[in-house]
């Protein structure tokens, strides 16, 4: 299993052209995410692989394992760090360089998966000034092996339970995947550790069962054939409504196994497609392009404002120039041990790279952005445009419903029995409230608010996370209600339309009665 693997390679350059291109958004690429998925499971079979023949070689360690592990972290990221946070202190607002200090020091800490989660939401720090977003997955990488090749010492004294016990942790991961998301907890499911374990555990199971590549060279090209299918069709099929992890990544993963465990030594047209020498470089360079991607992505977002599809085929081009010169001039020669000291030295470096982040991250965020680096009237005009309009209690409240009144919250002039307008809508509607209360006092009318958040303004809808219980559809009724019982004049939807059209957070009911359809329409 020490034999250099080309096709896991070209496995490699599938992932990462998924990756970008859906985080380019490409629209026919929607399903790219999964290309994370897959370099799960080809991390670990390569570790585990590595771990178990120095194993029987009688020269593991766990301090050696920990600075190969330095090295391809210090070698690629450092350049990126130093790229994001100039970029940051040049062109961030004082807020979102605080949020970039903030995600800054999670990436040190290699919680940054755990921060992301903490910052999803509506009202969260838009993508293109997040330029360590993509960082959540390297953080569940390294949390996984902060544990794992201690385990793999216990273990190996066990050689038969060795696989059961991984396999059954691995389906304890799955399962636990699949819990949060029946639970409609599809943020946790997605970015929680435990959630993702699994996909690197199936690669470990693979690398503990090297017999099962040894039997498999004459049926090599029907598994890759099947694997390069199951691989690639979700990267065209999935899309922001796929619940994900779960079952769904049953498919990619399955299709990874399936073309790693393909026998090397087939040379089919399979084998030929994966190993050929542009896909095989690709696949090369593929972490440090995962690594610079999103940041530049973000950049050119940032400076162009309305980015199109000339300006990210350009980025992509400069991401592809700068992981290239990365994975020559600096990843490869520090891997290899050509610059850089050796041993424990290692963890010197370690220590002071981490902790002059750590510095910079908490200097920022204390010093509440360093709002000194713009003009006073750049920064008055950025908090004119950030104020949020502070709603009356009970107007806006996500967890505990609606409010028992029927009346909702009133602004404007006295409704006297009638409204003249209600704002509906989902917590978008509460953002606009400002502007419409401004418009209903000039001209002395009365306005409502009846705002759910999550819940679109349309009759009969509801998210999927909430069944059984149907707030949202509970909501939308009583908002129909009073629309009838006030004679609202005017009714004003706001929502985030595209989130409830193309993502995962409505769901609509199919399985109304006539007579509730009818209902619907009067």
């Amino acid at each position: 299993m020490g034999i250099y693997r080309p096709d896991i390679d070209g496995l490699r350059a599938i992932c990462i052209v998924s990756v970008v291109m859906f985080h380019a958004n490409f629209n026919d690429w929607s399903g790219g995410f999964v290309g994370v998925d897959i370099f799960f499971v080809i991390s670990g079979f390569l570790i585990t692989s590595l771990i178990i023949r120095q194993m029987r070689e009688g020269r593991f360690s766990l301090t050696g394992f920990y600075e190969r592990r330095v090295r391809r972290l210090l070698a690629a990221t450092i350049p990126v760090l130093i790229f994001t946070t100039l970029f940051a202190v040049t062109f961030y607002t004082s807020g979102n360089l605080v949020t970039y200090c903030k995600s800054l020091l999670a990436f040190a800490t290699y919680t940054a998966n755990w921060f992301f989660l903490s910052e999803t939401g509506y009202f969260g720090t838009p993508p293109e000034v997040n330029p360590l977003l993509h960082s959540w997955s390297l953080a569940i990488e390294e949390q996984f092996y902060l544990f794992f090749p201690a385990l793999l010492l216990v273990l190996v004294r066990f050689p038969r339970a060795m696989v059961w016990c991984v396999a059954a942790l691995a389906v304890l991961s799955f399962g636990y995947s699949q819990l949060e998301i029946s639970r409609g907890l599809l943020d946790r499911a997605f970015y929680s550790s435990f959630s993702r374990f699994w996909e690197l555990l199936a690669g470990a199971l693979l690398a503990l069962t090297p017999w099962v590549i040894d039997k498999t060279k004459a049926i090599a090209l029907p598994l890759r054939l099947a694997g390069l299918v199951l691989v690639i069709a979700p990267v065209f099929l999935y899309g922001h409504s796929t619940p994900f992890p779960g079952l769904a990544a049953l498919l990619p993963i399955t299709g990874a196994l399936l073309i790693i465990a393909a026998s090397p030594d087939s040379r089919d047209p399979a084998w030929r497609l994966l190993t050929a020498a542009p896909v095989v470089y690709v696949g090369r360079i593929s972490y440090s392009l995962y690594l610079w991607h999103w940041p530049i992505f973000g950049a050119v977002r940032t400076l162009a404002f309305n980015a199109n599809d000339f300006h990210m085929a350009l980025a992509i081009a400069l991401s592809v120039a700068m992981a290239a010169l990365s994975y020559h001039w600096i990843e490869q020669p520090v891997r290899t041990r050509r610059i850089l000291p050796r041993g424990g030295h290692m963890a010197g470096m370690l220590a002071a790279s981490s902790a002059i982040v750590a510095m910079i991250a908490a200097a920022g965020w204390a010093q509440d952005g360093w709002p000194g680096r713009f003009g006073p009237n750049v920064e008055a005009t950025v908090a004119r445009a950030t104020v949020r309009f502070s709603l009356p209690p009970g107007c806006y409240d996500r967890e505990s419903g609606p409010p028992t009144d029927r009346a909702f919250c009133m602004f404007g002039a006295p409704n006297h029995g009638k409204t003249d307008m209600v704002l509906w809508g989902d917590s978008h509607a509460g953002a606009m409230v400002t502007a419409f209360s401004t418009y209903a006092d000039n001209r002395g009318l009365s306005l409502a608010l009846a705002s759910r958040g999550g819940c679109p303004p349309l009759f009969d809808a509801w998210r999927s996370n909430d069944l059984p219980a149907h707030p949202c559809r509970k909501f939308n009724d009583r908002v129909r209600a009073y629309i009838r019982e006030a004679d609202v004049r005017v009714v004003i939807l706001v929502a985030r339309w595209s989130e409830h059209v193309d993502g995962h957070q409505a769901m609509f009911d199919a399985d109304h009665s006539r007579e509730d359809r009818a209902n619907t329409r009067n």
